[in-house]
């Protein structure tokens, strides 16, 4: 499992920087997702990630796999993988592959994996080998 306490401290620190209320919804989320209150970590973080934090939308996309909602998990994953984020542009390629919120298609899904693989990802180039 990958250990997302360093993600959470930039983006806590990101947001202390910007907005203070944004710090405290970023902190109440955060307090709610390690204790599996998953409800309450989206309805912190959603409006943060709609803002455009990828880290976020990853992490909200991933709340959503969690709760098998796939439609808004892939649409969250999208917008963190628009941004380069190869881990997302990584699960969204998987989203295209098994057709989890999206219709099947296996020229996005490589081309999302692709992605992933050209910044490094490790398990999307085992997966394109596949």
């Amino acid at each position: 499992m990958i250990d997302i306490r360093p993600i959470l401290i930039a983006i806590a620190l990101s947001l202390a920087i910007v907005a203070p209320a944004s710090a405290q919804n970023f902190q109440r989320g955060n307090e709610a997702y390690e204790r599996g209150d998953f409800a309450t970590a989206l309805r912190e973080w959603r409006p943060l990630a709609d803002m455009g934090s990828a880290p976020l939308q990853a992490l909200v996309a991933d709340i959503y796999v969690k709760r098998k909602d796939y439609v808004n998990a892939a649409r969250y994953h999208r917008m963190a993988a628009e941004q380069g984020r190869h881990i997302s542009q990584e699960k969204l390629g998987i989203h295209y592959l098994l057709g989890w919120g999206v219709p099947k298609d296996f020229v996005l899904a490589y081309m999302w994996t692709n992605l992933a693989a050209a910044q490094g990802s490790d398990d999307a180039t085992q997966r394109l080998k596949k």
